[in-house]
C-alpha cells in the first residue's frame, strides 16, 4: 500500500517533466531562434540578455538552418544514405519495425515543433499550466487526517471509521495542558552541538571531545521571587483554576466549545485546602500570608504531595505539579507549581488546525495577573513543541519545490 500511496504523485511529476522537455523546451527554443532572426519580440523574453535563460540566446550552429514558418512545411525529403554499412540479414524484423516507426515519428514531431503558431500555443498553454501548478503547490499543507493504508472498504478501515463516528478518543489521546509558575528561563550554556541527545556523558562511559556535561540539554533557572505562600500568588492560582475549565475555544478541533475537557482540570491548591480541612482539621487558606504559619503550611503541603493523588487516581502524582526541589528547603516552599488540564484538542493535531487553538491558549495566559511573587508563568503542551517540527517539514517542502523550479 505504500507504493499505491506515494508512487502516484512521483509518477505524475516525472511524467510532467518529460512532457515539458518534449514540448515547452523545444517550443521556447524555436521562438527564441525566430526572435534572433527577426528581432526580439515581447513574447520571446528569452532573447533579452540578463533576463530569463541566457543560454537560450547563445548562438547555436546547429539551429542556423532551422526552418520556421507560419505554415506547416512540406514533408521532408527522404533521409540521405549514410556511411553505415548495410544491415546484415541477421537483423531482426523487430529492429526494422522500430526503425521505421522512429523514421516516421521524428519528422512529424519536428514539423509540429517548427510550426510557429504551434510553438507559441505550446508556450502559452504550458506556461499557464506551470503558473497554476506553482499556485496549487503553494497551497499544500500536512494532511488533517490519519493516512489510510488500506482500501476504504477494508474491514479495519470501516471499524476505525465507525469508532471515530460513535466514540470519542481516550483520555490519553488528548493533549495535556500545563500552566507553570516559578520557572524563569532555561540555561543552555552547556549544550553540546556535537551530541544533541546528550547521550555521550561521563556516566555512560563516554570520553573525548564530544563528551557532554550531565545537564547539556539545559538547566532550569527558577524565579527567586516566586512565593506560593504569598496571598497574591494564591489569588492568581485560584483564578486560573476557575478560569481554565470554562475558557472558550471555537476552533474545529476543540470539542464542547472549550479549551479544556470538562472535569479534567487538576488544581492542587483547592484539593490541598479540602484535604487539610477534612483530614488534618486545619484551615490552610486562613494560614496564608502570616509568616509564622509558613513552616506549618509547607509541611502540610509536602505531606499532601507525598500521600495524595490528583483526582484520586493512583496512576497520577503531585510530584511534578508541586515542585519541591533541592534549590529550596521544604519550609521555604516549592520552586514551581502547575495547574494542569486535558485539552479538547487531540494529540498531534495538524499544523493548519492548531494555530487558532494555540492563540486561544495564549489569550488565556495573557488574561492572568502577574504579581511580583508570581510574575513568571508560561503555558505548555507537547503539541506546541511539535509545531516546530511540523513547520520545518512544510518549509523544507516549499523550499525544495522552489529550488526545483529554478
Amino acid at each position: 500500500m505504500l507504493t499505491s500511496c506515494f508512487s502516484s504523485p512521483s509518477c505524475k511529476v516525472i511524467l510532467m517533466n518529460y512532457v515539458f522537455v518534449l514540448t515547452l523546451t523545444p517550443a521556447a527554443i524555436m521562438v527564441n531562434e525566430l526572435g534572433k532572426r527577426r528581432g526580439c519580440t515581447p513574447c520571446s523574453c528569452c532573447c533579452y540578455q540578463g533576463f530569463c535563460l541566457k543560454w537560450f540566446c547563445a548562438k547555436n550552429k546547429y539551429t542556423s538552418d532551422l526552418v520556421i514558418s507560419d505554415e506547416t512545411p512540406a514533408k521532408e525529403s527522404e533521409m540521405a544514405a549514410t556511411d553505415t554499412p548495410a544491415s546484415s540479414g541477421s537483423e531482426s524484423e523487430a529492429g526494422n519495425e522500430k526503425k521505421r516507426i522512429w523514421d516516421e515519428l521524428l519528422p512529424a514531431y519536428k514539423r509540429v515543433i517548427q510550426h510557429k503558431p504551434t510553438s507559441y500555443f505550446l508556450i502559452f498553454i504550458f506556461t499557464c499550466w506551470t503558473v497554476a501548478s506553482i499556485y496549487l503547490a503553494a497551497q499544500l499543507q500536512p494532511p488533517v487526517d490519519t493516512e489510510k493504508w488500506l482500501p476504504a472498504n477494508h474491514m479495519l478501515e470501516r471499524a476505525f471509521d465507525l469508532n471515530s463516528e460513535f466514540y470519542s478518543l481516550g483520555e490519553e489521546q488528548y493533549a495535556k495542558y500545563q500552566l507553570v509558575w516559578g520557572m524563569k528561563s532555561l540555561d543552555e550554556s552547556d549544550y553540546n552541538q556535537y551530541d544533541p541527545p546528550c547521550s555521550c556523558t561521563e556516566a555512560n562511559g563516554c570520553t573525548g571531545w564530544k563528551m557532554s556535561p550531565e545537564n547539556c540539554r539545559g538547566t532550569v533557572v527558577y524565579d527567586e521571587d516566586f512565593d506560593l505562600f504569598a496571598s497574591a500568588t494564591q489569588d492568581v492560582l485560584k483564578t486560573a483554576c476557575s478560569t481554565l475549565p470554562a475558557w472558550p475555544c471555537d476552533e474545529d478541533r476543540c470539542d464542547f466549545g472549550l479549551l479544556i475537557r470538562p472535569n479534567s482540570t487538576i488544581c492542587f491548591l483547592t484539593a490541598f485546602e479540602s484535604w487539610a480541612l477534612s483530614s488534618e482539621s486545619v484551615d490552610a487558606a486562613a494560614m496564608v500570608g502570616t509568616e509564622s504559619n509558613r513552616e506549618t503550611y509547607m509541611k502540610l503541603l509536602y505531606k499532601f504531595r507525598n500521600t495524595q493523588y490528583p483526582q484520586g487516581d493512583s496512576s497520577k502524582s503531585y510530584n511534578e505539579i508541586i515542585g519541591f526541589t533541592d534549590k529550596r528547603s521544604v519550609t521555604e516552599g516549592p520552586s514551581y507549581v502547575q495547574v494542569q488540564g486535558t485539552m479538547t484538542m487531540p494529540l498531534l493535531t495538524p499544523l493548519s488546525m492548531k494555530g487558532g487553538i494555540e492563540a486561544q491558549a495564549e489569550a488565556l495566559l495573557d488574561s492572568l495577573d502577574r504579581p511580583p511573587t508570581a510574575k513568571h508563568v508560561f503555558q505548555y503542551t507537547f503539541d506546541w513543541v511539535w509545531t516546530v517540527t511540523q513547520q520545518g517539514t512544510v518549509d523544507g517542502l516549499t523550499s525544495g519545490m522552489a529550488i526545483g523550479k529554478c
